[in-house]
């Protein structure tokens, strides 16, 4: 029975949500280490994708030849920390000489109009939202307008991904 012998493994694939470091606030270390730590990657999986992913801190998925895991590096890269994220945008918020959130420039998301990528960046605004209190924009674009303006001016945020070309 071929159901008996169906392997799901991992793909070699992996996709992240970037900020632009050339585009304000995420010149600021800080600033760009509290969104990251605002990420709930977890809930990503489990609750948008359900299920089609594996959470993860870094670039290379468990599929690619040597790629660090949790069990192995439990302490690499930057999981899900409300506590963290709000310490770091406070610091970030200092460095940039300013008293609030509401100072901040507008965040936005920009993604290729999508179901799946409209669901991750509605979740993505979500964590942010509750997690820092910055109101962020979506901006939804169809996919040769995403290209073509990823290639010359980069989203503030934006949605991006890798494949190796092999593994």
């Amino acid at each position: 029975v071929l159901s008996e012998q169906l392997s799901v493994v991992p793909g070699t694939c992996s996709t992240v949500w970037g900020m632009n470091f050339d585009k304000e606030p995420f010149g600021n270390v800080h600033i760009r280490r509290a969104f990251a730590y605002s990420f709930d990657q977890e809930s990503m999986v489990t609750n948008i994708l359900q299920g089609a992913g594996i959470p993860s801190r870094w670039w290379t998925p468990p599929s690619i030849n040597m790629a660090p895991t949790l069990e192995t590096d439990p302490d690499l890269g930057m999981a899900f920390d409300p506590v963290m994220a709000q310490a770091e945008l406070a610091l970030g918020l200092e460095e940039l000489g300013l008293a609030s959130v509401d100072e901040l420039p507008p965040i936005t998301v920009v993604y290729r109009d999508r179901e799946g990528e409209n669901n991750m960046a509605q979740a993505l605004q979500v964590f942010i939202e509750d997690t820092l209190g910055i109101r962020v924009e979506l901006a939804p674009q169809d996919s040769t307008t995403y290209w073509a303006t990823q290639a010359e001016d980069a989203g503030q945020m934006y949605y991006s991904g890798w494949c190796p070309d092999y593994n």
